[in-house]
């Protein structure tokens, strides 16, 4: 690209980068060349200069910008009233490139910190005062060993959930056979809060139903396959969540199952799940960061699941962290 000189200096000249009476060739010829090197139009550039845009500009010319602050003066924080979920984020400018795509999905070969802290998050979104019941599901002694048929059986079962109107959360467990022709080996079963469901009607349906979803054949299946608990509190649902959530190493589950393992958990019928009213306040970015520093000091660790951009943690009184705004 190669402009004329007396049509580029005009353009500088409007846009304030050199004074109406220059008159130094060398300096609009220095940048005729540099205007080579601009991806785009040149007159982009200067547009975004005349509206007083520098970020926009510095883009358009292909010039670094990771000297600019990826943030704005503005953020906010999101609150789980009746939950327990907080979360404080700050907000991007507008000339921030976001990444796109994420590429092939590899193998589940383990249950990864961030997938057992999206778990946690999800818990943490739901009304505390509305008790879900517990229910564990287990395979019979001769069981299936693919991950396509695992996931086949907790989409029938869901669908049937779904038709009754009832909702789940299910978290999947590998526990060593403790008996039977499989003794010692890795098996898969499932652990589910339901929401929607009596406890009488669970334990009357859900024997028979996944006795004809996995097709045993085994009549011990049928009395022994299936565990239906109630929860009287919040505290016991999260004794459950966290007593299950101790992961198997990877190591054995890729020795066992190398061909992976599919998701370690998922939702049934995500609308009939009681989630919590979420209130957002809008706060500057400086007191994000306040916040983001008593988030720290609330965990107790100099280090919590986070970015420099946003922060959440899990608590019992949700509701405080908004009057640090008030």
């Amino acid at each position: 690209m190669c402009l004329d000189n007396s049509i580029l200096q005009s353009n500088l000249q409007s846009a304030g980068v050199i004074s109406s009476n220059t008159k130094d060739s060398g300096v609009v010829q220095s940048i005729t060349k540099l205007s080579d090197l601009f991806p785009s139009d040149i007159s982009d550039y200067f547009d975004a200069l005349r509206a007083g845009d520098e970020h926009s500009a510095d883009k358009e010319a292909g010039l670094s910008m990771g000297h600019n602050s990826p943030f704005s003066n503005s953020g906010y924080l999101q609150v789980y009233k009746k939950g327990g979920l907080i979360t404080a984020q700050r907000e991007k400018t507008k000339f921030v490139m976001r990444k796109k795509g994420g590429g092939k999905r590899e193998k589940i070969t383990k249950f990864t910190k961030k997938s057992r802290w999206r778990f946690m998050q999800k818990i943490g979104m739901i009304e505390k005062k509305i008790m879900p019941v517990f229910v564990t599901l287990t395979y019979p002694d001769d069981y299936p060993q693919s991950k396509e048929v695992w996931a086949n059986h907790l989409d029938r079962l869901g669908k049937r959930f779904s038709r009754r109107g009832w909702s789940a959360i299910v978290r999947k467990e590998f526990v060593r056979r403790k008996s039977g022709v499989n003794i010692g080996r890795l098996v898969p079963h499932y652990h589910l809060l339901v929401w929607g469901a009596k406890y009488e009607d669970l334990r009357k349906y859900v024997s028979k139903a996944w006795y004809k979803i996995v097709d045993s054949k085994d009549i011990r299946h049928f009395y022994a396959g299936v565990r239906v608990e109630n929860l009287r509190s919040w505290h016991g649902v999260l004794f459950y969540v966290s007593k299950y959530m101790a992961k198997q190493t990877e190591e054995d589950l890729i020795t066992e199952f190398p061909q992976g393992v599919g998701r370690f958990w998922s939702v049934i019928n995500e609308d009939g799940i009681p989630w919590a009213e979420i209130e957002r306040v809008n706060a500057s970015d400086k007191d994000v960061i306040n916040i983001f520093r008593l988030m720290r000091r609330y965990t107790r660790a100099k280090k919590t699941y986070s970015s420099n951009r946003s922060m959440s943690i899990l608590c019992n009184e949700p509701e405080f962290w908004l009057k640090l705004l008030e």
